[in-house]
């Protein structure tokens, strides 16, 4: 075979090559660069609940109700207290005076069980709705 003869021959087979290579790349790509791979953008360490005291809470509504409802309403808050009775679901930390209180609301009955009147208390709610001189904290949780 003559020296030209090869040479056309190595030629074709690369050609031959980029065609296949090209074939394969349309069949299996989108067609568009190949952006790079997305890093991991760390998660956000979350701020924890601001603790603060039944007593404390009752005091903040009955000082400025409208600072009260823009301050706490709706967010989570760690609310620490003494038991005044657990009934219906829900336990009750003592207030500042006659039928006011906060009220704990969606504790299981696993985390209801060991409370006794009297014990010291703390969950993380979020701040619900006042109700005749009641606080009641949602979603509450040990």
């Amino acid at each position: 075979m003559s020296r030209q003869k090869k040479c056309l021959l190595i030629l074709a087979g690369v050609f031959a090559f980029f065609i296949v290579i090209g074939v394969i790349g349309s069949i299996t790509g989108d067609g568009s660069p190949a952006s790079p791979r997305p890093t991991a953008t760390p998660r956000p360490t979350p701020t924890p609940a601001p603790q603060i005291t039944a007593k404390q809470l009752l005091a903040e509504r009955e000082a400025n109700a409208t600072r009260f409802d823009a301050q706490y309403k709706g967010n989570w808050v760690v609310v620490v207290g003494t038991i005044d009775r657990i009934d219906d679901g829900n336990v009750y930390l003592v207030g500042d005076g006659f039928l006011s209180d906060v009220v704990l609301q969606g504790l299981s009955d696993a985390e209801q069980i060991p409370l006794n009147i009297g014990d010291r208390f703390a969950a993380q709610c979020k701040v619900g709705n006042y109700i005749l001189g009641s606080i009641f904290m949602d979603d509450c949780s040990t």
